[in-house]
């Protein structure tokens, strides 16, 4: 069999039938394609336009990445899995590192202006060994997968002062904020 994905969704060419059918078992297979790749030898991933990243075992679709699973865009423009089997999501809002974890479950983590982006908006990335090619709509940026690091740590959270009607609250009448 053969995939393939198109602007009215996705299509199956299946060799020994000599025949083109829709995917029509699921409404998400009716998206806007825009990029497929195959993580291993029964599961691909497949960029949309609006839906997210499906990730797709044995035909039948798995699992959803999209905004509400930590992806910044649900538009996909290009997706990449590197030789350590890490997935990279480039999207109009940035990069995101997607590790799959043994349960199911992903962990993303995310790439944007503010961690070095030259440009949000990804239009490909390979990579070569440690090294991240990452095409943007404003140039070539290379990334070092292994100098990528994960804060831990969550800021400090201090409050100053706390307004109601711009006027002050005393620290002793805090308690009647509930």
């Amino acid at each position: 069999k053969i995939w393939v994905g198109t602007n009215k969704g996705m299509l199956v060419y299946k060799k020994k039938e000599k025949t083109i059918a829709s995917v029509e078992s699921n409404s998400l297979y009716s998206s806007v394609i825009t990029c497929l790749e195959r993580l291993n030898k029964t599961t691909f991933l497949i960029g949309t336009k609006s839906k997210g990243v499906l990730i797709v075992k044995n035909e039948k679709i798995n699992q959803i990445l999209n905004d509400s699973a930590g992806l910044p865009s649900n538009l996909i423009r290009t997706i990449h899995v590197d030789n350590k089997g890490v997935i990279w999501v480039g999207t109009t809002k940035g990069i995101s590192k997607v590790v799959l974890k043994p349960n199911h479950k992903a962990k993303v983590y995310n790439l944007s202006k503010k961690h070095g982006l030259i440009s949000e908006e990804i239009t490909s990335i390979k990579s070569i060994r440690d090294t991240l090619y990452v095409g943007t709509s404003k140039g070539l940026l290379t990334i070092n997968r292994r100098e990528i690091k994960i804060n831990r740590l969550h800021p400090s959270l201090y409050i100053k002062k706390v307004l109601i009607n711009s006027i002050e609250l005393s620290k002793d009448r805090l308690n009647q904020l509930t």
